[in-house]
């Protein structure tokens, strides 16, 4: 049987990533998830330590 070992007590290192499914989105989603993300963990004060912000704006590679 598989244990969890995950203790959201702990400091984790985490990255995150804001995404938009397609340029006709609201360009502020990315910043908007990255918000409702930060928000959620000071509710949550975990101790984790954020590293790094990934976008990306909906730049479809479909046609090219």
């Amino acid at each position: 049987m598989l244990k969890n070992s995950f203790d959201p007590s702990k400091t984790y290192s985490f990255l995150r990533y804001g995404r938009m499914s397609s340029d006709s989105q609201n360009p502020r989603s990315p910043e908007q998830q990255f918000t409702t993300i930060a928000d959620l963990l000071r509710r949550l004060t975990y101790p984790w330590i954020h590293i790094k912000d990934y976008r990306d704006d909906g730049i479809s590679g479909r046609y090219f």
